[in-house]
């Protein structure tokens, strides 16, 4: 992979964008680019090649949230609990995660190791012997990425 960058400062002080407007170059105030891509402008000289076609002057910007591939995602159900809860974690990583049960203090009140699959996986979790409350589930998958869900215990 490889990145090129483009200068597309303009103006007599270099304070301003340049952007290609239906094939005409224009140079505006910083705070107008936002509107100018919105509606479909491209960062630069209309000369530019990596400023052509889709997806150009985009990055960081995703075209559909849904394009984005889910690393981490946890879940649990049913909530609010009074006893056992299922806990959904989905991960790109197969291998070793933690699962920890933290009150609002923060301190741990259930921990334990698990063996999680890239996809889909449903653990069991048994509240029965915490008190009411509320309580963060925190679930750490193999490449040490982490996600988090308020439980409800009745």
């Amino acid at each position: 992979m490889s990145v090129q960058v483009i200068d597309v400062r303009c103006g007599n002080k270099n304070d301003k964008v340049q952007l290609c407007h239906n094939g005409k170059e224009l140079c505006v105030a910083p705070s107008a680019v936002a509107a100018h891509l919105a509606h479909g402008d491209k960062l630069g000289k209309c000369s530019d090649a990596p400023c052509q076609g889709s997806g150009a002057a985009r990055i960081g910007v995703a075209e559909e949230l849904s394009d984005l591939p889910v690393e981490l995602a946890v879940e649990v159900y049913p909530n609010p609990a009074s006893g056992a809860v299922t806990l959904r974690v989905r991960t790109s990583v197969s291998g070793a995660g933690s699962v920890e049960v933290l009150d609002l203090t923060g301190r741990a009140v259930q921990s334990r190791a698990v063996e999680l699959r890239a996809g889909d996986n449903e653990l069991p979790l048994n509240m029965a012997a915490q008190p009411s409350g509320l309580y963060i589930l925190r679930v750490r998958d193999a490449a040490g990425r982490q996600g988090a869900m308020r439980l409800s215990r009745q």
